[in-house]
Order: C-alpha cells, then structure tokens, then sequence
C-alpha cells in the first residue's frame, strides 16, 4: 500500500498471514488493520465472524470431555473437529475455533473469539472480541481482550 512503510502492513505486522494453513482468517486490512476490532464496522471482527459462521454453521465435536461448556445462547460456536479442548474449559458464541488450536483447561473463551490454526489459549486464559492469528500463542493466565495476538509474541 503506498504511503505506508512496509512493517505497518497487515504482513508486517503478522508474518504469520503469509503462511500456508488450514482454517480461516480474517481479513485484515493494510491501511487501518486496527478497524477490525471496531464493533462498528463493516469489515470488522464482529461482521466477518458473524458472516463465517453463518456459512459453516456450528460445529460441536462428539466426545468432548463431560465438564466442558457451551454457552450457544447468543451465537454460533464452531469448533473445528481438529480443535483441542480441555477439561473445564468454557466457550460463549459467536465464536471460531479453529484447526489445531487448542483451548488449555479452565480456558474462559468469550463472545467473538476468532482462534485460528494452531493457536494456543492456554490455562485460566480469558479471551474475548480477540484474533488469535496462526500460531498465536496467550499460554496461561493471560487475558486477551479487544485484541489482534500474532505468532511469536
């Protein structure tokens, strides 16, 4: 994009999108990859989400563990069949867990969560209206809140 210096760029600023993986992932703009996370906007976490899941619809893999739950009331959960979900953990919809990612137990995932190809959201880790791009890894007690979380970090 003219005008900005290449580390400001979707790619400079996530490395990890230049990857080949399974999934999806947002789009992320070039000019303003900060617009994504307004609630507001059109080509925004919130829309793009809501327009993924409502064209792979809900996915809740047979065998999870019996103390995990999914709170579906307020929107699509999607958990791809190659997703890791641990013991305790706790999904709200309108959510994507992608392929590989794993969700640590006692994980708090809440509305608007975009998890993608192996991604980590680890023990006591509460994510909410958060990307976790390819590879992105909040291991442990983190909080991940109105975020854009790369590989590497």
């Amino acid at each position: 994009m003219d005008g900005l210096p290449d580390a400001a760029t979707s790619l400079g600023l996530w490395p990890s999108l230049s990857g080949d993986f399974d999934g999806h992932i947002p789009y992320i703009p070039d000019n303003v990859p900060w617009r994504l996370l307004d609630p507001t906007a059109e080509d925004g976490l919130i829309s793009q989400l809501s327009a993924l899941l409502a064209e792979i619809g809900d996915n809740i893999p047979s065998g999870l563990d019996s103390s995990i739950t999914i709170d579906d009331g307020a929107g699509i959960v999607h958990l791809d069949d190659r997703a890791i979900i641990g013991p305790s953990a706790h999904i709200t919809g309108p959510c994507y867990i992608g392929p590989g990612a794993e969700v640590r137990h006692t994980a708090l995932v809440r509305a608007n969560t975009w998890a993608c190809t192996d991604s980590v959201i680890g023990h006591a880790t509460e994510v909410k209206h958060s990307i976790l791009l390819p590879g992105a890894k909040a291991p442990h007690f983190n909080y991940v809140g109105d975020s854009i979380l790369g590989s590497g970090v």
